[in-house]
């Protein structure tokens, strides 16, 4: 089973991804002790390779994928979960925009090989305290790495325009990893059953 909304206390709701080579065993547990379930989607990889399908045909696809905007500035799609590749691509776009604050780090290799990779960000003051920030540790963790690439965002964009953002960036060193695992990021992103 695969817990999309796990229990908190008795009575609340809960949300499972059920393989379907069990479903009937798990719906007859529930019948048998009296637990009220709805399956809310009938096939999850039917449905993902349906929104795939239809995301690369919308008009949207090809202004996601380009590297920057018409004002120069480098794009990233919040309003989906971009491959690893995106994420590093942004990432490296970024640090070339913004020489002076940004620096495109790796800090390792993942087991199947991809570099693990971010960004520091802050003025070359050598004094001053690191902030450290990850995300994606585990697989399926997709929302976590896109938060992290929305603090980079928020960090890089707004320096000089906001007066706190300014400050973090000028007396802190921030260290930004958004994808600690890359493998386990891209396997369930590719799987219509990344159990």
């Amino acid at each position: 089973l695969n817990f999309w909304k796990a229990p908190v206390r008795i009575g609340s709701a809960v949300d499972l991804m059920v393989p379907e080579k069990n479903l009937k065993f798990i719906q007859n547990q529930l019948r048998n002790n009296d637990i009220l379930f709805d399956v809310i989607i009938e096939d999850v990889e039917k449905l993902i390779i349906q929104r795939e399908r239809k995301s690369k045909e919308g008009d949207d696809f090809n202004r996601r994928f380009r590297d920057e905007s018409s004002s120069g500035q480098p794009l990233y799609d919040f309003h989906s979960y971009g491959s690893y590749t995106q994420m590093i691509a942004w990432m490296r776009a970024l640090a070339r925009k913004y020489p002076n604050i940004v620096q495109y780090i790796s800090v390792g290799r993942s087991h199947e090989g991809r570099s693990i990779d971010g960004l520091e960000i802050g003025t070359k003051n050598n004094r001053k305290r690191v902030f450290w920030i990850d995300g994606g540790i585990h697989a399926r963790e997709w929302a976590a790495p896109h938060t992290a690439l929305f603090f980079i965002y928020q960090l890089v964009t707004r320096y000089g325009n906001d007066p706190n953002i300014t400050r973090y960036v000028n007396d802190l060193t921030w260290v930004i990893i958004p994808c600690l695992n890359p493998d386990g990021y891209e396997f369930t992103r590719s799987s219509t059953n990344p159990n």
